[in-house]
């Protein structure tokens, strides 16, 4: 008797694998695993066909360098950026941290200023350069003034980041130069 049950079980479990099997059979014909195929071609190919650098051989074109010694600004609660309505602010907006800091008049009301006092060196992160930066992750301004000769007419300049992380927003006088979001 003993050994008819351990048959049985053998059937039932070769029963169980013949139905896995079917089922796998099944799922690799459906149009469902054409589309799982369809979508796993598609990401496999698209970093075939990802974008490349827009700046290439930057070491032979001529350069400035703006490393050094920039000023900053922290800003927790992004006042430099947005509005009383969290909207982004316009150029024009004499409160935006990324215009001049000097009032224009007496009245003018300012809530900013870049000062040699509050410096940060570039490149580096500033997690690294004081101990109230150590477990910021806010917004951080920095300015720099530099002078640079313009191009000739119809020759353009590159201004080029070696990382950024998380977002930056580029302004030069006072004009958005553009944003980028993601790391480096």
């Amino acid at each position: 008797m003993r050994g008819m049950i351990d048959v049985r079980k053998q059937i039932r479990n070769q029963t169980s694998y013949i139905r896995h099997i079917n089922a796998l059979y099944w799922f690799f014909n459906s149009f469902t695993m054409r589309i799982v195929l369809l979508l796993l071609f598609a990401a496999i190919s698209a970093g075939a066909l990802a974008q490349e650098p827009l700046i290439t051989n930057i070491p032979a074109r001529k350069t400035q360098s703006l490393n050094g010694t920039w000023h900053y600004i922290m800003d927790p609660y992004e006042m430099g950026f947005y509005d009383y309505r969290y909207k982004e602010r316009k150029e024009n907006d004499r409160e935006a941290y990324w215009n001049s800091d000097v009032p224009d008049n007496k009245t003018d009301r300012k809530e900013h200023g870049y000062s040699n006092k509050y410096t940060l060196r570039v490149p580096g992160d500033w997690n690294s350069q004081g101990a109230k930066f150590l477990y910021y992750e806010g917004t951080v301004w920095y300015q720099r003034s530099f002078d640079v000769n313009l191009p000739p007419s119809g020759e353009r300049a590159f201004l080029y980041f070696g990382a950024v992380n998380y977002r930056a927003d580029v302004y030069l006088n006072g004009h958005k130069l553009g944003m980028h979001k993601g790391g480096f």
